[in-house]
């Protein structure tokens, strides 16, 4: 019997079976919980993405609108912040009876790439998502500041403000 990758035997994958397998596991969806830390960072890009996309909108105000949602991400790197939301999800993850964050197993890089040195291995999960929650800011700031900090958009600007 053929199916349609060409493979004689052997059945296509369900996508929903693979789904429901995932979302099955505790840990991963414990860690799912701590998407509380992703909605703090892209619940700014939404509403910066609504302003931009806006046709009655000039660049100035565009621009405008980036600084303040870079200076609303810049207040996200704070550790007061990080230690306040990722109770939240810890107190989420309590009242849905569901496992705590948990640390991702760790992979032992191979001896030809690190020598006799240890690998870094993060002692708690707040450790590991601290990290993994800077970097989603940072890349985010940085990203918003490549977009929109354009020698081209400033001149755009310029011209905007003299045909007004």
């Amino acid at each position: 019997m053929r199916n349609n990758h060409g493979d004689r035997g052997r059945q296509r994958p369900n996508f929903w079976v693979g789904e429901q397998q995932c979302i099955g596991r505790p840990q991963l969806f414990g860690q799912l919980k701590l998407s509380v830390c992703a909605v703090a960072v892209l619940d700014h890009l939404e509403n910066l993405n609504r302003a931009v996309q806006s046709s009655s909108k000039s660049v100035a105000s565009m621009v405008s609108a980036m600084k303040i949602t870079v200076g609303a991400l810049n207040d996200l790197r704070d550790e007061d912040r990080f230690q306040a939301l990722f109770e939240e999800a810890v107190m989420l993850c309590r009242d849905s009876d569901v496992p705590f964050p948990e640390l991702p197993r760790q992979r032992r890089p191979p001896k030809r790439l690190c020598g006799p040195a240890p690998a870094h291995a993060w002692t708690t999960p707040e450790e590991y998502f601290r990290n993994q929650f800077f970097q989603v800011v940072g890349t985010a700031v940085t990203q918003l500041k490549l977009r929109y900090d354009q020698p081209g958009l400033h001149t755009y600007m310029q011209l905007e403000t003299f045909w007004r």
